[in-house]
């Protein structure tokens, strides 16, 4: 082919290429005053942010200190698991003796003390004591956690760093530091992109590849800066989408590019490939666990529980879930999941009108609103259970509590309730946006009630707040009668776990039912909020 047939050929591609690089450029300076604006907001964010997490804090630890309390017995972490379920921010509790860290909420009584270590900062208002980024293990499973540390008197409280780092998707390289009252020379890193202070840039030459410099610091209280920096290949990165909509062309080639590498990621990763493949192939399905009744002896509903098998053999579900909300099928595996289940249930003649049938779904369906569309198929709306929606509890529950598809939910006759309760980041005030019906308390805390009675003193507090709130407490992960007879004991009424049966077919389920000797099982519902 002739160099100029060539060049006609691709001078499409190469004109809408220019084209967006043009209206980058145009735009750019428009941009200008919107960027310095997103600046100073993400910078209020992030003080108000930092000021909420130390209040936080503050408001765990003080009434911690003033118990008076001087050695690691159960009343001490006991006290300590309660000031941590009850705050937002902190992932651990750890009390200290003659400065050494001896007891936390994650691990109980340490075998090794955490030995004292000079702080990084020492609060000027407060005189807390704070270690940033510290190692530290959160938990009995030994792995390391990153932290960072604010201990006032004898108590400490630890958070995630991501807990203050920006939003995602931000086009600035930022840093979050403290830099030392008078001192503006004397810097600690907290977090982000560490080096972007000008004051590190002095030996330097820092106009390399400089777009945007943005400083700006809280010098009433915490003394905190936060740093951002930006060039023209990041500003280029961040609006190229946008400023492809100009041209056709360019959008074209965006697709296709897109397309591309998207199928490429497909045939490379086996488990995006089988979970795709598995629509088609029907390879999900799904079975069904008895909810118990522990206190009249009698099933009154199930969970439903998603499986997959297809000709490489079985996949768990923590591997094939992720990939199906990577692949943004959440809402096609419901509705899936609903023209299965359903229609499998209904068939029992023998399962009652009412019978409760709870249904794990996605969190980010009720964030995209997909869930308005599931409730309203005709599956959903004909059928004659009482249909629960579990939410596993998140960090991103509050997220999901300000979602108008929860009344929606509720207005379509639905109830709601989280799952494994207990194990992420709810409080009161969440629960009470929720206005959920239920709450499943996580199986850990039940395979503990036998051999580790400080975390499993939670159970009675969790059940005051349920009860507080008129929710039902279900009890998850029951395996032998010792720890049912424990349960009804401390007011929890309905388990579920394999006590009470495995996973089953809907036609299992039913057969289970009816040759259930302990108790009768005919007509029971679980009772609305």
């Amino acid at each position: 082919m002739p160099q100029t047939a060539q060049f006609k050929k691709s001078y499409p591609y190469l004109a809408g290429i220019l084209l967006g690089l043009l209206s980058a450029a145009i735009l750019l300076g428009a941009f200008i005053t919107y960027i310095r604006g997103n600046q100073q907001e993400q910078a209020d964010w992030l003080f108000n942010q930092f000021n909420t997490v130390v209040e936080d804090f503050y408001g765990a630890l003080i009434p911690l200190n003033a118990l008076g309390l001087t050695a690691c017995d159960a009343e001490n972490l006991h006290a300590m698991e309660i000031a941590q379920f009850n705050a937002v921010y902190p992932r651990q509790i750890m009390f200290y003796i003659e400065g050494d860290g001896a007891c936390s909420t994650g691990s109980g009584m340490l075998d090794e003390p955490v030995r004292r270590t000079p702080p990084d900062i020492i609060s000027p208002a407060t005189g807390a004591q704070i270690w940033v980024n510290r190692k530290i293990i959160l938990d009995l499973t030994g792995h390391p956690f990153t932290a960072i540390i604010l201990k006032l008197g004898n108590y400490s409280a630890m958070v995630d760093p991501g807990t203050i780092a920006l939003p995602d998707g931000s086009p600035f390289d930022w840093q979050i530091l403290y830099r030392e009252p008078g001192s503006p020379g004397q810097t600690i890193h907290v977090h982000g992109t560490q080096g972007l202070y000008l004051q590190d840039k002095a030996s330097a030459d820092f106009s390399y590849d400089s777009f945007f410099y943005h400083e700006s610091c809280d010098t009433e209280r915490t003394y905190v800066c936060l740093v951002q920096t930006t060039s023209t290949a990041n500003i280029a990165r961040e609006y190229a989408n946008v400023f492809a909509l100009f041209s056709l062309l360019s959008l074209a080639l965006g697709s296709m590019s897109g397309r591309f590498v998207y199928t490429w990621q497909r045939r490379q990763l086996h488990m995006a490939a089988r979970v795709l493949n598995g629509f088609r192939n029907d390879a999900y399905y799904w079975l069904f666990q008895p909810i118990f009744d522990m206190e009249k002896n009698r099933i009154i509903g199930c969970e439903v529980l998603s499986r997959f098998s297809d000709d490489y053999g079985d996949a768990m579900p923590d591997d094939y879930l992720p990939a199906i909300r990577d692949a943004g099928l959440t809402a096609d595996f419901t509705r899936l999941m609903f023209r299965k289940i359903l229609p499998d249930l209904d068939s029992q003649q023998d399962l009652p009108a009412g019978f409760r049938v709870s249904i794990n779904i996605f969190p980010a369906d009720i964030i995209s609103g997909a869930i308005n569309d599931i409730i309203r198929m005709d599956a959903v709306r004909q059928s004659r259970f009482a249909l629960t929606l579990e939410i596993t509890e998140e960090e991103y529950l509050d997220e999901i509590g300000g979602q108008d598809s929860l009344d929606k939910i509720r207005e379509a006759g639905l109830s709601i309730s989280i799952d494994d309760f207990g194990t992420g980041y709810s409080n009161l005030s969440q629960l009470k946006k929720l206005n959920c019906s239920y709450l499943k308390i996580d199986r850990s805390y039940i395979a503990e009630l036998e051999h580790e009675p400080i975390k499993s003193s939670l159970i009675p507090h969790i059940v005051r707040m349920a009860e507080q709130l008129k929710l039902w407490a279900i009890a998850e992960g029951v395996e032998t009668f010792e720890q049912m007879v424990i349960l009804v004991g401390l007011g929890i009424r309905y388990g579920q776990g394999n006590l009470f049966g495995n996973p089953m077919t809907a036609a299992a389920l039913s057969d289970h039912i009816e040759a259930l000797v302990i108790g009768n099982s005919n007509n029971a519902v679980l009772p609305e909020n």
